[in-house]
Parts: structure tokens; C-alpha cells; sequence
């Protein structure tokens, strides 16, 4: 849990000493397995490590393979394989595991359906991605990261009107947001995915 704070202090933008306090999380996610290595969160935190600031893929898909075998009926564990696989493009891959996390756990966090819908949108089921992110957004209302992805689904699908309503909603929620510091957070491994959201966002009318 030290490890996990260490990693969210950087990822929301609280941290005074990044590099830091993702030294501490490494460090002490390592530490944790090796006290007991039967747990797999510690392999998750590693995998997101190894995904968002190393950009080292298949150490990422390493450890979320390992979290998984380690805890094959932990619903987190499979939520979080899906978030990283969705962003090396495994698009059909993420969309069977978020599904098993929510077939886990009946009553999931707002961000396994998150996971859910974006998988589903860059694998083209923008309706299915809507229908995923609005699950989200009924259990969170405020969850941004669901209203990033409606916003994104609502673009691509066509639905402009509705892709600027939620655009504007995003605002309202986050008055700093751009495209380019939501791009340093979403690190896909194909640039073409990157591009795909970018210009969604764009068409959406959420500023560079």
C-alpha cells in the first residue's frame, strides 16, 4: 500500500519529487514480493511502473501475466491486465479480461467499467464503449476518466453534439484539462491509437 500511494501521488499530478516517489513505489513493490510473493497487486503496481514510465511493454505485460497466475481469482488483478493490454493494442484481449474482473466482482469500481469501455471503443464498438462508460459514470458521476472516454466514443461514433456536451462537462470538472497532458497519461504503445484519440478529442473541442 505504501507502494500504490507512492505510484497515485505521481499519477494525479500531487507529487512534489516524481522521479522520487516512483523510486520509493518500485522500491517498495519489490519489497513486498519479496517478502511474499503470492500476492499479485505488488505485480500490478510494477506493470503500470514499467507501462507509463519506462515505456518498457513486455516487462508490463510480464507482470500483469504474473499478477494474474498469482491470483487468478482476484478481480482487480484481471481489471488491471486489462488496462495495460489495451494500451499495447490487445484491444480484444482487454475487453474478455475486464469482463472476467466484472464477472469477479458483480459490484466493480466505476474504473473496471472504464476499462471496459475504452477497450471497447478502440477495438470499434463505440456503442458497447457508451453503454460501459455510463455504467461507470452511474456509479462515480464525476469519474473524468469515463467522461474522457465518452467524449472519445461520442467522437468517433459520430454523435457530435454529444461528444461537446461531455467535452464541456469534462471542463467544468477539470478547467486545466488538455489533450497533451491526457496524452503524457495514456501511454499506447501504437502511435496510431494515440493519433485515433487525439483527434477525437479534438473533433470534441477539448483544448490541445
Amino acid at each position: 500500500m505504501i507502494a500504490w500511494t507512492h505510484w497515485f501521488r505521481v499519477y494525479f499530478g500531487s507529487s512534489k519529487s516524481p522521479d522520487k516517489d516512483i523510486s520509493r513505489a518500485l522500491e517498495m513493490a519489490q519489497k513486498a514480493i519479496a517478502l511474499n510473493d503470492s500476492y499479485g497487486h505488488p505485480h500490478c503496481l510494477l506493470g503500470y511502473i514499467y507501462l507509463f514510465f519506462h515505456h518498457e511493454y513486455e516487462k508490463a505485460v510480464s507482470e500483469m501475466q504474473q499478477a494474474v497466475a498469482k491470483a487468478p481469482n482476484d478481480a482487480e488483478c484481471r481489471a488491471h491486465m486489462a488496462s495495460v493490454f489495451n494500451f499495447i493494442g490487445r484491444n480484444e484481449e482487454a475487453i474478455n479480461l475486464a469482463k472476467q474482473a466484472i464477472r469477479l466482482n458483480p459490484f466493480p469500481q466505476s474504473y473496471y467499467l472504464e476499462f471496459l469501455g475504452k477497450a471497447l471503443c478502440f477495438a470499434g464498438q463505440y456503442k458497447e464503449a457508451i453503454e460501459a462508460h455510463k455504467k461507470a459514470l452511474s456509479l462515480n458521476p464525476k469519474y473524468l476518466y469515463s467522461m474522457i472516454g465518452l467524449a472519445i466514443a461520442y467522437s468517433l461514433s459520430g454523435r457530435e453534439e454529444e461528444a461537446r456536451a461531455m467535452a464541456a462537462d469534462i471542463l467544468m470538472i477539470e478547467p486545466s484539462f488538455s489533450i497533451k497532458r491526457h496524452e503524457m497519461r495514456s501511454p499506447y504503445k501504437n502511435r496510431a491509437d494515440t493519433e485515433l484519440m487525439i483527434n477525437a478529442l479534438r473533433k470534441a473541442g477539448l483544448p490541445d
